[in-house]
């Protein structure tokens, strides 16, 4: 689990959120958000200051549980975990920690 610290697409307020990149030999390094979290990890999140709630998307048009931002309660849908920060972190734009599993 990673544990980034990032601004919120919407107030740019830094909040935390919770990524889990997968296992390469199992499901091909998959990267996932707290819509497949256990509620060990949900729990292992939150105790490192990420913020997880149940949102509706209009998107997805589907509820889920989704990182959300402790300033304006904006969530990080899934399409934002691959576009804005999958990349961002491997290049170290935003800073994070890693959390063993």
């Amino acid at each position: 689990m990673i544990i980034v610290t990032a601004p919120c697409w919407k107030c740019e307020e830094p909040f935390k959120l919770a990524l889990i990149y997968g296992n390469v030999a199992i499901d091909n390094g998959q990267v996932y958000g707290p819509e497949k979290f256990t509620n060990e990890e949900i729990a292992l999140a939150e105790t490192h200051g990420v913020v997880i709630r149940m949102h509706k998307s209009a998107t997805r048009k589907d509820e889920y549980l989704a990182n959300t931002c402790t300033h304006c309660n904006a969530f990080l849908g899934q399409f934002y975990h691959f576009e804005y920060f999958c990349g961002a972190i491997q290049y170290g734009d935003y800073s994070y920690k890693e959390i063993d599993l």
